[in-house]
């Protein structure tokens, strides 16, 4: 169970034009997180940020195998 000392306990709200949160969204999507909270914090802290990639080369022959498959 989290200690006193691991809960988060500080609030601060951030307003976004449609524009930003939809960029926001978008790379966060191409990442490893569960949640847009996590992902925000990575960033704004600057820890690590792990984005998935792929290739769009690659999926079209492993699409080409199935079917042949």
């Amino acid at each position: 169970m989290a200690t006193q000392e691991d809960k988060r306990i500080q609030w601060k709200n951030l307003r976004f034009k449609p524009e930003e949160y939809q960029l926001l969204e978008k790379r966060f999507e191409k990442t490893s997180f569960r949640k847009l909270s996590e992902y925000m914090r990575s960033v704004l802290l600057e820890k690590p940020v792990t984005v998935n990639y792929r290739d769009k080369a690659m999926d079209d022959v492993l699409e080409e195998m199935i079917l042949l498959r």
